[in-house]
């Protein structure tokens, strides 16, 4: 296996066995939580069908409640916790993604399963690089800074870090600017055209 390789493995690992871990939560004891909530119910799905959306504001409020996580993410990745707390929070999109797709399933059986991904498109195409850039720049940082201690002259982790994370802040806009424009446009089309 190449050195490279075994990086990629870890972070798709690490989210693939939270997506499982988050469907299987809601498929086992999601059932009786959904059934005494109203999460993702078709009046939920009816008032998203009808409810005109201040973009302006979205895009402000997506900006501040996703923001506060990426800034904190970047800026732990600078710290010895770096890795294990990037790793976690991979873990737990991972889980939050398996439920959100479980929700859908149980409470619209196939469909769901078209309605999750036009509420999660075009950001996650945005999204889904952010997070894999993010996660791996932790992780070589992080290595690279343990290995540098022996020979501080390999130690070139800081230049590439930043490069990365100026990288991810792009990639954070662009995100942010599609959730809140054209996601809710096309979770509406979708709801619309099903409902």
């Amino acid at each position: 296996m190449k050195k490279q390789n075994w990086k990629d493995l870890v972070i798709a690992g690490i989210f693939f066995l939270g997506f499982l871990a988050g469907s299987l939560f809601v498929n086992l004891w999601g059932n009786t939580y959904l059934k005494e909530n109203e999460i993702l119910n078709e009046s939920t799905l009816l008032s998203i069908k009808n409810t005109e959306i201040d973009q302006q504001a979205l895009f402000f409020h997506i900006l501040l409640q996703r923001g506060k996580v990426f800034l904190f993410l970047g800026l732990i990745g600078c710290t010895a916790a770096g890795i294990p707390v990037v790793l976690a929070a991979l873990g737990w999109i991972g889980f939050a993604a398996g439920m959100f797709l479980g929700i859908f399933v149980v409470r619209m059986h196939m469909l769901g399963i078209l309605l999750f991904l036009a509420s999660i498109l075009p950001q996650a195409f945005v999204y889904a690089p952010l997070i894999w850039i993010l996660a791996k720049a932790v992780m070589e940082r992080g290595i690279d800074r343990f290995r540098g201690r022996k020979r501080p002259e390999l130690y070139t982790g800081e230049k590439t870090y930043l490069r990365d994370m100026c990288l991810c802040a792009a990639l954070f806009l662009v995100g942010v600017l599609l959730e809140s424009s054209a996601g809710p446009w096309l979770l509406k089309q979708a709801v619309k055209y099903f409902f």
